[in-house]
């Protein structure tokens, strides 16, 4: 089979089913006004794609592929322990200086080579600060609109992750577009937030952050011509969706608003794609390939 259409497989087609059903039944709860359960269900609708989809794509994983499956799951177990739906500013905090920390616990033994404590920490403060943005949006946006958005920042941060050599850890980021997307549209009608509480915004947050700062990483070992800063404003411009909000565009209708939201959210983050694209260079050695650690190398047929 193609490499592309087998990600594609694997990486969306797989997960949006699955993501459909824990959606729908996190929807059915909510009618019954069992929202707590309901919050878990929507976590898992965006957790458990991902590690699914991850080992599907890449065969049996080595030890550096299970740490980024089990990003997801960590993500979720933090949110849902410290924080409630209606977690107030400080509680939000706490839980993304908690989700830093897990995540940088996670990934340590694959990041401990670094020279620059910086790069060391980014993937879990990314993933932290991600957490917490979203979070403030959720409380100001709609969840459709926040969903749409987070969806948008998923396909550049990708495509750029598969743009540094890394296809197979294409499977950490597509499954979470696929769950977002599917969330979105079951936060329809809602107004703010709407589906998108702590356990769904830590799942989506974890990979979306950690997978570009790793695939950065790794690329390295055959040269790279821009720096990590470079590489994170993909999954960060999710951020550039509050546009939605600003006072100016109230009296434009709904739909247009997002269609503005959603634009602005593809400009930053695939204008950082072909930022990537504009400074890059070949590797420096004359055979990359044979310089990859081991977890960069597909599993053997």
């Amino acid at each position: 089979m193609d490499e592309i259409l087998r990600q594609a497989l694997f990486g969306i087609a797989v997960p949006l089913p699955i993501a459909a059903v824990l959606a729908w039944g996190g929807c059915l709860l909510v009618r019954k006004k069992r929202h707590d359960q309901a919050g878990v269900l929507f976590a898992f609708a965006a957790a458990v794609p991902m590690p699914i989809a991850f080992v599907l794509v890449n065969g049996q994983p080595t030890d550096s592929w299970e740490r980024l499956v089990w990003l997801s799951l960590a993500g979720v177990v933090t949110a849902l322990v410290l924080l409630s739906r209606r977690a107030g500013l400080w509680k939000t905090g706490l839980g993304a200086v908690v989700l830093a920390g897990v995540v940088t616990a996670v990934l340590w033994r694959a990041v401990k080579p670094e020279e620059s404590w910086v790069v060391r920490l980014t993937p879990g403060l990314g993933a932290g600060t991600l957490f917490f943005g979203l979070s403030v949006l959720a409380g100001r946006m709609p969840g459709s609109v926040l969903g749409l958005c987070l969806w948008a920042a998923a396909v550049a941060t990708g495509l750029g992750v598969v743009l540094m050599g890394q296809m197979s850890m294409g499977a950490a980021v597509a499954p979470v577009g696929a769950a977002v997307l599917v969330l979105a549209v079951a936060s329809r009608g809602s107004e703010r937030g709407g589906v998108f509480g702590p356990g769904v915004l830590a799942a989506a947050s974890a990979p979306l952050a950690a997978a570009p700062a790793m695939a950065w990483m790794w690329m390295k070992v055959t040269g790279s011509s821009y720096g990590l800063w470079l590489v994170m404003l993909a999954p960060f411009s999710v951020f550039a969706g509050a546009i939605y909000l600003l006072p100016s565009l109230r009296t434009v209708k709904a739909p247009v608003r997002v269609v503005i939201a959603l634009a602005c959210v593809l400009l930053v983050g695939l204008g950082t794609v072909g930022g990537m694209l504009a400074l890059d260079t070949h590797a420096q050695t004359d055979d990359g390939m044979n310089d990859l650690p081991d977890f960069m190398q597909y599993p053997n047929e």
